[in-house]
């Protein structure tokens, strides 16, 4: 049997809140237990446990409650989505080595080398592509691969690229494919000086 879907929720300073739509009337929260004993019993018993008829009343008498005394909240992130592009917002604001360009990120690794992050269709169908970019901010490496999860949101999954390329001098040892993006990189960058430096010799 399959159990019933997590509760769609969103948090404060204080507790997490349970968040539903109650059509016309917009979008609601309620405060869940703030004692993880009552907080498990209750998404026990929310997911199907020891029956669906008991989740089923749950479920309706939460509901019910949410009409009467929940709080009346268009701004809460309770689908998993909402909530993965919040922590992606946090992440961005947060950090002084990603900056927002028109169509996408640039972050700024430990190995001080800039990354692109655009939409596109990227490696195994992952929908953003992820590039070095020169200094100059024009030119750019091949696409490349790095770890992603399809079954994540995809706030999640932006989450795990930008803390991976912010973290360059780490993943270089366990990805090759940022090891090679670095390589070529630096024969790109070098050969960028060369010529830089024949041309003031030879104007």
């Amino acid at each position: 049997k399959k159990n019933a879907p997590p509760p769609l929720c969103d948090w404060n300073h204080e507790t997490y809140l349970l968040g539903i739509e109650l059509g016309i009337s917009g979008r609601h929260v309620i405060p869940l237990p703030t004692q993880p004993s009552l907080l498990e019993r209750f998404l026990t018993v929310w997911g199907g446990r020891p029956s669906t008829l008991v989740s089923d009343r749950l479920r309706a008498a939460t509901r019910h409650l949410t009409k009467i005394v929940g709080l009346h909240s268009e701004d809460a992130r309770i689908t998993p989505l909402e909530r993965s592009f919040s922590l992606y917002r946090s992440i961005i604001d947060g950090n002084p080595n990603v900056e927002v360009i028109d169509n996408g990120l640039v972050v700024k690794g430990g190995l001080n080398i800039l990354w692109r992050i655009t939409p596109g269709r990227g490696a195994h169908n992952a929908p953003y592509l992820i590039q070095t970019m020169a200094p100059n901010k024009v030119g750019l490496g091949q696409p490349i691969c790095m770890f992603d999860d399809a079954e994540l949101p995809l706030g999640d999954r932006l989450c795990s690229v930008v803390l991976g390329l912010l973290n360059d001098d780490k993943i270089i040892h366990q990805f090759e494919q940022i090891k090679y993006a670095v390589h070529q990189y630096k024969i790109v960058n070098a050969r960028d000086h060369i010529t830089t430096a024949l041309g003031d010799l030879f104007p």
